[in-house]
């Protein structure tokens, strides 16, 4: 996946659809991370270069664009990323960007930023409304009072109505009534089983509501500036070859390990296995899931962005070899993480029944580094500095690829056919297929936003069904030895196998 601030561009319709500038024209289904057109055509290669320079394409930057636009009109730009764990070469990048959109493209931000601080006023009046209404302490359409002694009264509406104001202060009051009673319930219930089982710790009251927009705390913004990957404001000048052969090393020697696991690895026995009960392909992907999981924690941790962005997302402004492998288990949003897995666990558990767990290791490592390698050097031709992509992508669809390549002459049923149904496909259809919908997901012409690694996505199927094929090639050696070594069996060999 790329990294969402630096995604590849949003190929809509730009000349087909208006450009949106106040906040109340926003769609229904507008996403922060989708954005809106600025302009009626997209930035061309040559005007990218002369507002953003070297470093960025144009695909990216269109989407940088497309995205802050949609922030200036949403009245977003106050709000901090959440987690904060981008690149200086993305500041920079979002920097020029936001001046360039605010020369050219003219939106009252600062309007727009008031008017969706007062649709947040509303809603969160609407929501302690509902729960104090719930609660039968208020009423809609009516006025409650304070008599000064902690009670409530209900009086006459006022002639001139309430403000958003007067209903927001009504309804917090009738919250407080709420929170102090039930505050009293609990001091009554503390102090009844204190006279029975001893002191019981005095229960604080935490339910204030603060009108306050989101901020960074030091601690956050400490470590937001350490994860940035340089301080220089410009990627280090290196030739494409300097780029990419550090990381092209790295790939060919987890190859190499990949190659030789098969060979080496022993499964042990049932009885030695940590978990003898569950099934071992079971055990395996859930292994690599756990893994995974961890890093996704990790990505919430402020202390670990430093590490995360030089270890577990790969940059082609400052490649880092290691990283190949490290993003193959980095995920930053939870639907970006439970889909891999989910795919993972049921292709992948199929897979590893068919292959056993040393060749699906070795198939999950090797395409994952093989596909984060296809990524990088697809950014590094296209001298784009500014992305930044991490997931385990890669892997699973080489771990799909090789699983339908391997089976691909045998035949499958369409999953909404029923079980009697005699209509087959062979399994190298929907690969093809797949594969397919990524090229044209890569397409200029394409319409539809942009924001994952199509490139890694790309080099996880094909290495896939590579991979395949060398385990159909050691499964035929192996086929052919064994077929030879009992026709050279002699007769005493033949009696202790059982053979005759």
């Amino acid at each position: 996946m790329v990294h969402p601030l630096s995604s590849r561009c949003a190929k809509r319709g730009y000349a087909t659809r208006r450009i949106i500038t106040k906040f109340e024209d926003l769609p229904e289904d507008y996403e922060d991370q989708e954005g809106l057109e600025f302009r009626s055509r997209p930035l061309s290669d040559a005007e990218t270069l002369k507002i953003f320079g070297k470093g960025i394409d144009a695909d990216v930057a269109n989407r940088i664009l497309s995205i802050l636009q949609g922030r200036r009109v949403a009245g977003t730009l106050a709000d901090p990323d959440t987690p904060s764990f981008i690149s200086t070469y993305e500041h920079i990048a979002q920097t020029t960007a936001m001046q360039w959109l605010r020369e050219n493209v003219p939106v009252d931000e600062v309007q727009n930023a008031g008017l969706r601080a007062e649709q947040e006023l509303a809603e969160l009046e609407d929501e302690i409304i509902t729960d104090s209404t719930r609660a039968g302490l208020y009423r809609p359409n009516s006025q409650i009072h304070d008599t000064g002694k902690g009670m409530f009264t209900k009086g006459k509406q006022s002639v001139y109505g309430d403000s958003v104001l007067d209903r927001l202060r009504d309804a917090n009051r009738a919250r407080d009534a709420l929170e102090e009673e039930e505050k009293k319930k609990r001091e009554a219930q503390a102090a009844e089983v204190a006279q029975n089982s001893g002191t019981l710790e005095t229960v604080g009251d935490t339910g204030k509501v603060e009108l306050r927009s989101k901020g960074q705390s030091p601690w956050v913004k400490y470590h937001t500036e350490r994860a940035q990957l340089t301080a220089i404001e410009t990627p280090p000048e290196m030739t494409k070859f300097q780029r990419l052969f550090p990381a092209s090393i790295f790939v060919l020697t987890i190859l190499g390990l990949c190659f030789t696991l098969p060979f080496l690895y022993t499964p042990p026995r049932n009885k030695d296995r940590l978990f003898p009960d569950l099934p071992p392909a079971a055990a395996t992907v859930l292994g690599i899931v756990a893994a995974n999981f961890v890093v996704y924690m990790l990505w919430h941790f402020p202390p670990f962005w430093r590490i995360g962005n030089k270890y577990f997302m790969t940059s082609a402004g400052i490649p880092n070899a290691l990283s190949l492998l490290g993003n193959v288990f980095s995920h930053q949003t939870f639907k970006h993480f439970g889909a891999n897995m989910l795919v993972l666990f049921i292709v992948g558990t199929r897979l590893h029944d068919e292959v056993g767990r040393a060749n699906f290791l070795s198939i999950y490592f090797g395409t994952g580094v093989l596909a984060s390698l296809t990524s990088l050097t697809s950014y590094v031709v296209r001298n784009s500095f500014v992305s930044c992509t991490l997931g385990a992508s890669g892997a699973v669809g080489g771990v799909i690829g090789a699983y339908l390549w391997l089976r691909r002459d045998q035949p499958m049923r369409i999953f909404f056919m029923p079980e009697d149904s005699k209509f087959y496909i062979p399994a190298w259809f929907p690969l093809f297929i797949i594969i397919a919908m990524e090229i044209g997901a890569m397409s200029r012409w394409n319409k539809s936003p942009v924001t994952m690694d199509h490139w890694a996505h790309l080099g996880g199927y094909f290495s896939g069904m590579g991979a395949a094929e060398v385990v159909r090639m050691r499964r035929n050696m192996r086929q052919r030895r064994e077929a030879e070594r009992k026709k050279n069996m002699s007769f005493s060999d033949r009696m202790k196998e059982g053979r005759f």
